[in-house]
């Protein structure tokens, strides 16, 4: 539910998974708002892409960038492979 911008989750325990149908179609944006909402409800979250267009080597291996944003945002982490 959406009332004065602000985002309400009333099911205790919920899942949503986040499709769109090309890259840059905001995906990323609307999974990180909806952890965002999830996040000042107190609630445990957690957020991955399981898919990605586009890595960067990095010391840690392979990174993808709106993997590392949902990785941060979300409440409970994962190590990435």
């Amino acid at each position: 539910m959406v009332r004065d911008n602000k985002v309400t989750i009333h099911a205790e325990n919920t899942t949503y998974f986040v499709t769109g149908t090309d890259t840059d179609v905001g995906k990323t944006v609307c999974t990180r708002a909806l952890l965002q909402a999830a996040n000042q409800q107190n609630k445990s979250t957690i957020g991955y892409k399981p898919i990605s267009a586009g890595c960067e080597m990095t010391d840690s291996g392979l990174r993808n960038e709106d993997a590392l944003i949902l990785q941060k945002t979300a409440v409970l982490h994962y190590p990435m492979k």
